[in-house]
């Protein structure tokens, strides 16, 4: 089984019982013994979560993935309305649009901020701007 977390350490609980800490991070592995149906919680810090899982003797089908064909796009396989912007419209004629723009530059500094100097570097690049132009 495996644990997810930003946390240093987990401890993974079956049925209530302790069974083991792990440190390090951030996927944390343990070997859980299934006999029937288990409670198993995972504790980090002060974050808890909790899974029911049941062993049975056959796979249950309906969680067998069957690819049916290729994957398609929300966008691939409808009508886009020419009216609305769409994911074929580029940032430049995006731009032409003031009210359209102010919420890509809202996107684009919200982005920024939360990127930090990585973001501050690229934010004068001409290239960029060369594209917003259109």
């Amino acid at each position: 089984m495996k644990a997810y977390s930003n946390q240093p350490s987990v401890t993974l609980y079956i049925d209530g019982h302790e069974l083991e800490t792990r440190e390090g991070g951030p996927v944390f592995r343990f070997r859980v013994p299934l006999t029937g149906e288990h409670s198993i919680e995972a504790r980090a810090g002060d974050h808890s979560s909790v899974i029911l899982v049941r062993k049975v003797d056959k796979p249950n089908p309906d969680y067998v993935f069957n690819k049916a064909g290729d994957v398609v796009n929300w966008f691939d396989k409808e009508d886009l309305d020419p009216a609305c912007y769409s994911v074929y419209d580029t940032l430049g004629e995006i731009a032409k649009c003031p009210e359209a723009n102010a919420i890509v530059e809202q996107m684009m500094e919200a982005a920024a901020a939360s990127r930090g100097d990585v973001a501050a570097s690229v934010k004068d690049n001409p290239a960029l701007k060369r594209m917003m132009a259109g």
